[in-house]
């Protein structure tokens, strides 16, 4: 990335990609504080981009790993290689996703526990992390497109629910966002149809 102010304290910044945003972050205020006075400078010298932004999810926390599997064996009706799975994935933070994932067991009792886990994160991100879209879940906040052979398509129907649910989306609406996932599909995995 690259940052840079001009003489009238206007400042830039081009470049850059998601996986770096703390350090950009951290470059951006370095920057902007060089043209404040000397008092805010020193105001806002010091920096939390090496905290944890999740308190659930810190190096202490995965060390602590065993004990809380073990936990929620006790405590949810889950095999442990999910709760395993959970726990890599959100930390201590896993315990959101599996009460989630009780409560759409009582409401969908036919579901896999791999779907009601996708369902659980989608509901999840839905609510913490300003997902809009389906596609935004599918590319950018789960690796069900690059992690699953199938590319979580067997998954699609329950998780446009999911969104459906959340944001009231009529039929067409949830017609729309597959489609979208299908299309980016179609446009990723195209090259496999042209081999020869």
């Amino acid at each position: 990335h690259t940052i840079f102010s001009t003489p009238s304290g206007v400042t830039f910044v081009a470049g850059g990609k998601y996986t770096t945003y703390r350090a950009m972050a951290e470059d951006c205020i370095k920057e902007v504080l060089k043209c404040w006075p000397l008092e805010d400078r020193i105001k806002y010298r010091i920096s939390n981009t090496l905290e944890p932004l999740n308190p659930l999810a810190t190096q202490e926390i995965f060390q602590r790993g065993q004990i809380i599997v073990q936990h929620w064996q006790r405590n949810f009706q889950f095999d442990k290689t999910t709760l395993e799975k959970i726990f890599g994935r959100h930390g201590a933070e896993g315990e959101v996703i599996l009460d989630k994932m009780l409560q759409r067991k009582i409401t969908h009792p036919n579901s896999s526990n791999e779907s009601l886990w996708w369902q659980a994160e989608a509901e999840l991100a839905i609510e913490s992390t300003m997902c809009l879209r389906l596609v935004d879940f599918y590319l950018r906040r789960s690796p069900l497109f690059l992690a699953h052979p199938d590319h979580g398509w067997l998954l699609i129907e329950d998780l446009a629910d999911v969104f459906a649910e959340k944001y009231s989306w009529d039929s067409a609406q949830k017609a729309t966002e597959i489609d979208a996932i299908s299309q980016h599909l179609k446009f990723e995995m195209g090259w496999r149809a042209n081999r020869t």
